[in-house]
């Protein structure tokens, strides 16, 4: 399904974007066209050629179109929750504040059954800001190790609570130095639990814990010691299955003063591990989903069907004083050495559509024998 729903937005994309190659690049790279938008005449030069490369006039985006991105059209983020919750707060970075944004978010009780809340539009500079600011940290408490639970290593859980949504951090080693860390910076929550695996039989784990709010403000709490020699009693397993699904919960956006990071609150009836995904378009100019950058254009392309073992190396600079790129032969990067320095793109009026006389000329142009 996934599959057909790209092809769809593709297909409408391609009927009502330009069309890359055939009359599509020409309007620009021709002509009036190029007259008017001050671009080189790329048509009436290959024109001129003796030789030509195959299909040049109707293959554009093979050499100059990402067509990877084809792939796709949309952008996906997603987030997960650490545990069963029935109110947790995801923080989703990296949104462009005018863009619009799909959120859809999934949930799973404890029974398995699943559940989806109704996908929601969202254009970030346009959700509310919270009226005030905090500036107090939260307080870490009621901090226990809940469960060890035994194998070829243990697996320990930490369980604490704080008074605000805060964020799930545990750093641990077997030094007060610490050394591992695992959590989430990125989900919000009141109960906090962390499961930590591959700990060794019969050590002492020193842990401290760390918790953010959503205005930035920190609490540490140090001294946890996790001992693997111990028993823990441990929490009960969940038994039987609830097979009513749980009812759809509820998100709710908002944004802190001072940035534009977006913050979404799901919340439930009962406890739920949620997922949050949140899907940007990809939409096509006239350049398809984006030119190739020139390292790809100038050296993958051509090495796809003209193997290296039988050409120039490509892809290096001059290495001593005796050979020197002159100015006119193109290069990029400050001097990277690609195909297209020895070669026209597109044609040419010499064999292998060279430059130069391949025979000796363009060998001493670069490769000058110095005194």
């Amino acid at each position: 399904m996934r599959r057909v729903f790209f092809f769809l937005v593709l297909l409408a994309l391609s009927i009502s974007s330009p069309s890359i190659g055939d009359d599509g690049c020409e309007r620009c790279h021709s002509g009036e066209g190029a007259k008017r938008l001050g671009l080189k005449d790329v048509y009436r030069e290959i024109d001129s050629f003796r030789f030509q490369h195959p299909d040049v006039k109707k293959k554009c985006d093979e050499c100059h179109v990402e067509r990877r991105l084809k792939e796709a059209s949309v952008k996906r983020l997603r987030a997960v929750s650490l545990d069963y919750l029935r109110d947790q707060v995801f923080l989703v970075e990296g949104l462009s504040p005018d863009r619009e944004y799909l959120l859809e978010v999934k949930m799973v009780d404890r029974s398995g059954n699943r559940t989806s809340i109704p996908p929601s539009k969202v254009i970030p500079s346009k959700v509310k800001v919270l009226p005030y600011k905090d500036s107090i940290p939260p307080v870490i408490r009621d901090v226990e190790v809940e469960d060890l639970k035994q194998g070829v290593f243990i697996e320990a859980t930490l369980r604490w609570e704080t008074d605000e949504f805060s964020s799930s951090l545990v750093e641990y080693g077997l030094t007060p130095r610490l050394g591992e860390r695992i959590g989430s910076e990125r989900v919000f929550s009141l109960t906090h639990r962390v499961t930590i695996p591959g700990l060794a039989r019969g050590k002492r784990y020193y842990c401290r814990i760390t918790s953010r709010d959503l205005f930035g403000n920190v609490s540490v709490f140090e001294g946890v010691v996790i001992d693997t020699s111990k028993k823990v009693k441990g929490v009960k397993a969940f038994k039987g299955r609830d097979r009513v699904p749980p009812r759809a919960g509820k998100i709710s956006l908002f944004r802190v003063e001072g940035s534009n990071d977006l913050y979404v609150r799901v919340s439930a009836d009962e406890d739920v591990k949620a997922t949050l995904f949140v899907t940007e378009s990809v939409k096509m100019d006239e350049h398809g989903f984006g030119l190739l950058p020139p390292r790809k254009a100038q050296i993958d392309v051509c090495i796809r069907c003209h193997p290296q073992g039988v050409s120039h190396p490509v892809g290096i600079r001059s290495r001593s004083g005796s050979t020197v790129i002159p100015p006119d032969l193109p290069t990029i990067q400050g001097g990277v050495m690609t195909c297209i320095t020895c070669h026209y793109p597109h044609g040419g009026n010499r064999r292998y559509f060279a430059r130069m006389e391949m025979k000796r000329a363009i060998c001493i142009t670069c490769h000058i024998e110095r005194k």
